[in-house]
């Protein structure tokens, strides 16, 4: 497929050549591990100041941990970070789906979280 311009709107053509094609992915399980990559990854209020022109933006997508990063790393700290991964997942369609979460040091300025989600686990680096 392939994408043009007509009559000022952009539309998705057939083409035999694969010069500029456009991928379609159809696996939603993808779709969902990318959306909870997202979710974790974007600090909080991120998309609302990376573009203030937009009609419809959720200034509560993001993960608040991004906040805390600058604190001293304690005991407390970690529960507490875990508890923001929690509430950037909580309002996605598929926070149900998630199993478990877990949080650990992999150096002084670098956070892991291994989420399971539908038993496969996705590990992202903060």
């Amino acid at each position: 497929m392939d994408l043009k311009v007509e009559n000022g709107d952009l539309v998705l053509t057939s083409s035999n050549s694969n010069l500029y094609d456009l991928a379609v992915d159809s696996d939603l399980e993808s779709n969902d591990v990318s959306l909870i990559r997202k979710a974790i990854t974007t600090p909080i209020t991120y998309i609302s100041e990376w573009d203030v022109n937009l009609n419809v933006i959720d200034d509560t997508f993001g993960n608040p941990l991004y906040r805390k990063l600058s604190e001293p790393l304690t005991i407390n700290w970690i529960a507490q970070a875990r508890s923001e991964v929690i509430k950037s997942l909580v309002g996605l369609d598929i926070a149900g789906r998630i199993e478990s979460i877990e949080l650990g040091i992999v150096d002084l300025d670098k956070i892991k979280v291994l989420v399971t989600y539908n038993s496969q686990n996705l590990e992202v680096e903060i």
